[in-house]
């Protein structure tokens, strides 16, 4: 733990004393190239002040707060548990929330890659707004696939497709930078989820742009959900958003 402390202060672009790390030991040791021993470590750093101010809001709300995790490592624990994994396979997945992206890059259940874009269904909505001159309420609506009176489809679903553009730019572009880096082969599927997952046709422009399977994650697919009074057909249309709130479920106190 020393050593991951001192080799973490040129990898954080904050004081060290100002964050929570913490690590996990990917693959055992191994030789470098300059036949040194190495391993490769997954290090994860969080902002004290942000974790306080997280976890006072799940005491506020009379809870105990027992784990935190990050949004990308919550979905991969999502995918780890409802499919099954290809230890030779790269997957990248995808987490399209309100305002940022989230792309994680897996070789089999290890992560190789990790990137945050600051665009998500905020921006579907801000554009829907001030083109077609609407209130948020109905932005939100239509871009959802909801039909409003005096809202040209047309119209919708041009703006749709200009966002969805910039979603997929953003995507390859977070692949090419994997790429970049890592010599471990080229993405073979890309599973999306999120509230955007759904947005009408980001799965097929994104398929388009880059090849391969271009799937939307369903973080129910081996979690039974048929017993507890759940309705079904709800859980079916937003399935997922609860990508992120399977995953973190599935962590467990004291656990890496």
């Amino acid at each position: 733990e020393g050593q991951v402390q001192l080799a973490a202060e040129q990898y954080i672009p904050f004081d060290i004393n100002e964050v929570n790390l913490d690590f996990h030991i990917l693959n055992p040791l191994e030789q470098a190239d300059d036949g040194q021993p190495a391993m490769s470590v997954l290090l994860v750093a969080a902002k004290k002040e942000k974790v306080n101010e997280l976890a006072e809001l799940v005491r506020a709300a009379g809870l105990t707060p027992v784990v935190l995790d990050v949004d990308a490592f919550a979905i991969e624990n999502m995918y780890g548990i409802n499919y099954w994994v290809n230890p030779e396979e790269i997957t990248a997945l995808v987490n399209i929330g309100a305002s940022v992206l989230s792309v994680n890059i897996l070789k089999g259940e290890t992560p190789l890659f990790t990137r945050d874009v600051s665009i998500g269904g905020n921006r579907y909505t801000d554009l829907i707004q001030r083109e077609l001159s609407v209130p948020y309420e109905e932005a939100e609506a239509v871009k959802k696939g909801e039909r409003r009176d005096g809202v040209d489809p047309a119209a919708v679903a041009g703006v749709i497709d200009g966002v969805n553009a910039e979603v997929a730019s953003e995507i390859a572009r977070s692949v090419d930078h994997f790429k970049a880096t890592c010599t471990d082969g080229e993405v073979g599927k890309i599973f999306l989820c999120g509230g955007c997952a759904k947005v009408a046709g980001l799965a097929q422009q994104l398929k388009d742009r880059m090849g391969g399977t271009v799937e939307l994650a369903n973080p129910f697919n081996r979690v039974d959900v048929t017993t507890g009074g759940f309705d079904q057909k709800f859980l079916a249309e937003t399935a997922s958003q609860a990508a992120v709130g399977v995953g973190l479920a599935l962590r467990t106190v004291g656990d890496r």
